[in-house]
């Protein structure tokens, strides 16, 4: 079983970037966003933050040489439980997004579950033989 596994440390470096990129646009635009979206300017924040937070800790996975195949399996579940929330955000009556809102939220949680996939594909080759 290879130690480094480059597939991963992509995919680690891609979700890291989009979810710099994103959780910088939240932050400077959640005066504007939660309006939009309908949901509130504390909870846009915090997202913001979150997310800011998760890049940081994929970018120092995507420049570490060591095992990453039990790390790309804990991100791969972690981004399919985003998806999950996500989902359940986008259609429960306690939030009520605009339109606009439910479309980002989903929007989003396709592209979350696009990256989950290809880390836990990513994860697998790197425990075969």
């Amino acid at each position: 079983m290879p130690l480094d596994s480059p597939a991963l440390r992509i995919t680690f470096a891609v979700d890291a970037w989009i979810s710099g990129a994103a959780g910088i646009a939240t932050l400077l635009l959640a005066a504007a966003l939660a309006p939009m979206l309908g949901l509130g300017e504390i909870a846009t924040v915090a997202v913001g933050l979150f997310m800011l937070a998760y890049a940081a800790a994929l970018g120092g996975l995507a420049r570490w040489r060591g095992e990453h195949r039990r790390w790309g399996r804990t991100i791969a579940v972690g981004n399919a439980l985003w998806v999950a929330a996500s989902v359940w955000m986008a259609t429960t009556p306690l939030l009520q997004p605009t339109p606009w809102g439910r479309a980002l939220i989903l929007g989003q949680a396709i592209a979350v579950a696009l990256l989950a996939l290809a880390q836990w594909r990513a994860a697998a080759r790197a425990s075969s033989p």
